[in-house]
């Protein structure tokens, strides 16, 4: 190799050199380079190393700052030729990735403060459970975009909100919007235009729970609300009806406007959420099958994820499908029994449904029941 007498590039308009050395001098290839490379640019910035692979030099830098590669924008290297043909290039490409997944962790617990989890692998005694919440059919899912333009996901379980009248006056109108579905009231005037005489706004709050109550039209944006008086004075709740026993509507947080037709006071309304679960995944963007079983886990002590969250993509043809439940075997009196029995490939991928070789006859049922997995996936997230 030729001498070489000097090494410059530039890093985020910063000059890292290494000049003319005898050590430079007497490299005999490009792994010695390297080496004075990384030696040196490392003094100046630790962020910066350098490694020979082959007969290449590669410099990493771990700012990400733009790395130069012609002369304009200052790499160079001198050297004096002697009788070896020698070829210099610089080239720059795109600086590598360390990804580690982040994952949504949902566990049931037996004892909260001392960590105990339940039992999510049991199949013989009397209580077998993984909980009655914090399961993938508990849960509602929204994706929003947000003021920079980025789409988030937010992930809730038995979502509520308090929303708080103070100071209305007769012929306000209160008007509470969620998920674009409107419930409008006229202070001291009901439906029907007529006037309801000495009106306090406790009178009204209460009015405005029945008149929310009293849509029947389940299949709304906003899907099905229930309204009660809830704690604080002249403060209504609002909530989901379940479905089958879930819920399926994710409910963005209600805005309140009222318009002051009594030109006094400007009443006062004020939102709170208290639902018992709500995450919000800031700029993460759940669609498209970015949120599935890998990330987002059910789990109880034995840390088996036994429900599914998992959105459909975009285009492709993916079937979205659920999880397998575990089959408490009771014997239903019969020796042959219909899970024995069973083919086994019955389960997903073609596996055997998981039960209890041992008769379990702790519990107080007569026929076979599925426990622990859930097929439960979240509708319509595609």
């Amino acid at each position: 190799m030729s001498p070489w007498l000097v090494l410059k590039s530039k890093l985020g308009g910063v000059v890292f050199s290494v000049g003319n050395s005898a050590a430079l001098k007497s490299a005999a290839n490009a792994a010695e380079v390297a080496a004075l490379v990384n030696t040196t640019y490392q003094a100046q910035d630790a962020n910066i190393s350098a490694v020979a692979v082959g007969n290449k030099i590669i410099v990493t830098d771990l700012a990400g700052r733009d790395i130069s590669d012609t002369l304009a924008e200052g790499f160079a290297v001198v050297y004096v030729v002697t009788n070896e043909k020698v070829s210099i290039q610089a080239s720059a490409g795109q600086a590598e990735e360390t990804l580690s997944q982040d994952r949504l962790i949902y566990k049931a617990y037996e004892d909260r403060f001392k960590n105990e989890g339940v039992d999510d692998d049991a199949d013989l005694g009397s209580t077998i459970s993984l909980g009655r919440d914090n399961y993938a059919e508990d849960l509602v899912i929204s994706f929003s975009k947000e003021a920079n333009g980025l789409v988030s996901t937010r992930i809730a379980e038995t979502q509520r909100y308090e929303i708080t009248l103070n100071d209305l006056a007769s012929e306000d109108i209160v008007t509470i919007q969620v998920n674009g579905v409107r419930y409008s009231l006229q202070v001291n005037v009901d439906l029907d235009g007529n006037l309801i005489g000495n009106e306090s706004n406790t009178q009204f709050v209460a009015r405005l729970v029945s008149f929310i109550n009293s849509f029947q039209d389940v299949h709304t944006a906003a899907g099905a609300l229930n309204a009660v008086l809830s704690g604080p004075a002249d403060t209504l709740q609002l909530s989901q009806r379940a479905y089958n026993g879930e819920e399926t509507v994710f409910m963005s947080h209600p805005v309140v406007s009222i318009n002051n037709l009594s030109g006094g006071q400007a009443p006062v309304s004020v939102v709170k959420n208290i639902s018992e679960h709500e995450v919000q995944l800031l700029d993460f963007d759940g669609r498209d099958s970015a949120l599935t079983a890998d990330n987002v886990l059910f789990v109880g002590e034995e840390f088996y994820n036994r429900a599914v969250l998992e959105t459909a993509t975009t285009a492709g043809g993916k079937t979205v499908v659920g999880s397998d439940a575990m089959v408490v075997y009771v014997q239903n009196g019969n020796n042959a029994d219909n899970i024995i029995s069973a083919k086994k490939d019955a389960a997903l991928n073609e596996g055997e449904i998981s039960f209890n070789k041992i008769v379990n006859k702790a519990t107080p049922f007569v026929e076979n029941f599925a426990v622990h997995g859930v097929s439960s996936v979240p509708a319509a997230l595609t």
